[in-house]
């Protein structure tokens, strides 16, 4: 019974940004969530770092030790999904992916590029009740929209079962926020309130990009968007270059409509800014096309007066050392884009921020430098703001943990996809909202006991079977497994935290019988639980 748990495997994502990837297994069934490649200082350096599937992906006739049955993917950012093609191009078999309409569509364009590449089965997977999926005889997941810069973002529902039997509740909310989207009247805490309720939520891992932001007064996309048509409306003898994460189309979607709104054209340069557009309009978000420039004819857009063109440019990380690599924006500020350049005739508009844990040479700063240099009008703020984050702020964390409490009070927040600041930071929110929480860093390993979490660690070894000896210290440890192999004291502990009218005595006995084991120590997790139990067992 022991061996059978809900283990959560955090591979990366909680010591910086990206290379989001999860590992969730029951009874030698696993699925990944997210897929994702580290961003890194220097544009172009990141294309190979994610994490290594290498027990857990099929490789030419090699089969994987501990397949995974299926991708699950919460949206189509390059720190979530980018990790699929490389793995592809080092020749690996990938299983299933399951996404959003939106997030899949792009990934189609990108294995198309490559067809050498076998692509893997794509399955589009509906928000709602009505598109929950049974993956195998272990796993039941349910999908929800969520506000996020990208379209088609998703958080899940994933209810583990053993023997048929519900297990671990856990819900991984992404990268979201709470804010109404460019017009949209959704009330997403009203749909989130009815999502969670009624699921078993023993843990839920939350998005810490934003966390330390306190700010009370968050702008929705409608204010965003008409923040720049007031920018706009200044330029009427000046091109604009905007600047935009080529995939976040909910973020490029202000800039088109502030376009139209403005009488401007608008050319979008760069292959991941012109697919997430070709996406856009794969899933009906066709509204813009007035103010996209369709013609390849850039000297056709470059006639147009200043005054009338928009060019929106992706990518603000660059020192130039890798001229292959350059994205567009590098290349347009540094002179060496074949049809843009920088120079008096210019207003460069900076809306989005840039993020430090990505841009840690501070490219951002000497781009704009750069631009300044040439006589360029640079804009970094919208009346004193940027563009917001998707993230959610401490605010929005603090309405969502509202919910969660209500439904699942012993619910555990995990804390993810940030430095370890970032995830100290979404601790305190919770701990102030009176839920657990509990950091872990990469490669640790989660149990999940009826609502109780179980870390798994080479310091600290649990109760399910992570056999694993400690040497050099004069001391060995044993595992739970060899002192209670059926699993029975954890199970009886955790029934007794929850029911003590129904807590045993012969259970009583078992735990005093690992007194006896006077070479060895239990686990500093399990003492913690073993102390607690001996407190609350007095008199009985």
């Amino acid at each position: 019974m022991a061996k059978n748990a809900t283990r959560v495997h955090i591979l990366n994502g909680n010591e910086g940004i990206g290379a989001s990837s999860t590992i969730i297994e029951v009874c030698n069934e696993r699925i990944l969530l997210d897929a994702g490649i580290k961003m890194g200082g220097v544009e172009g350096d990141h294309e190979c770092a994610f994490a290594n599937l290498d027990d857990y992906l099929s490789y030419s006739s090699r089969a994987a030790k501990k397949p995974i049955s299926a991708i699950v993917l919460t949206h189509k950012h390059a720190d979530h999904i980018d990790a699929l093609i490389n793995y592809a191009r080092l020749g690996y078999v990938l299983p299933r992916v399951m996404a959003s309409s939106e997030t899949v569509d792009f990934l189609r364009l990108q294995f198309a590029k490559e067809p050498l590449l076998k692509a893997p089965e794509f399955v589009k997977v509906k928000a709602g009740r009505g598109g929950a999926l049974n993956l195998g005889k272990h796993f039941n997941i349910e999908a929800i929209a969520v506000p996020h810069a990208t379209k088609g973002a998703y958080a899940y529902h994933i209810q583990t079962k053993i023997d048929g039997v519900k297990d671990a509740g856990l819900l991984h909310l992404g990268d979201f926020n709470t804010r109404q989207e460019l017009n949209s009247d959704r009330d997403f805490l009203a749909d989130f309130r009815a999502f969670v309720k009624g699921k078993k939520i023993d843990a839920f891992f939350v998005d810490s990009t934003s966390s330390s932001n306190k700010r009370e007064d968050i702008r929705s996309s409608n204010e965003q968007t008409q923040n720049i048509v007031s920018v706009f409306k200044k330029q009427s003898a000046k091109r604009v270059i905007a600047t935009a994460i080529s995939r976040s189309d909910n973020n490029i979607e202000s800039i088109l409509s502030a376009a139209m709104q403005t009488d401007k054209k608008v050319f979008l340069v760069g292959d991941g800014l012109r697919d997430t557009y070709k996406t856009m309009l794969m899933n009906g978000h066709n509204e813009y096309k007035d103010a996209v420039f369709h013609s390849k004819n850039v000297t056709e857009f470059k006639e147009l007066p200043l005054g009338k063109q928009v060019v929106v440019a992706a990518g603000a990380l660059g020192d130039g050392h890798n001229k292959n690599k350059q994205s567009s924006l590098t290349k347009i500020v540094n002179g060496r884009h074949l049809f843009f350049d920088v120079d008096d005739k210019t207003t460069m508009c900076y809306f989005q921020r840039e993020i430090p844990a990505v841009d840690t040479l501070g490219q951002i700063a000497k781009q704009k430098d750069i631009c300044r240099e040439k006589g360029a009008e640079v804009i970094e703020t919208i009346n004193g703001e940027y563009l917001e984050s998707g993230h959610a702020t401490k605010k929005e964390l603090e309405a969502i943990a509202k919910i969660i409490k209500k439904e699942n009070p012993r619910a555990v927040c995990i804390p993810t996809h940030g430095t370890q600041d970032q995830l100290s930071d979404t601790q305190n929110v919770f701990d102030e909202t009176g839920l657990s929480t509990e950091v872990f860093k990469n490669g640790a390993v989660v149990a999940v006991y009826d609502g109780y979490l179980v870390p798994e660690r080479k310091e600290v070894l649990n109760a399910i079977g992570v056999k694993e000896k400690l040497t050099g210290n004069g001391s060995s440890i044993i595992t739970f497994d060899e002192l209670n192999p059926d699993g029975s004291i954890i199970r009886e502990i955790l029934k007794y935290n929850k029911e003590p009218a129904k807590f045993g005595k012969a259970t009583l006995e078992d735990v005093k019988s690992l007194n006896t084991h006077k070479e060895e120590r239990a686990t500093s997790a399990y003492e913690k639980v073993l102390s607690e139990l001996k407190q609350r067992c007095k008199g009985r």
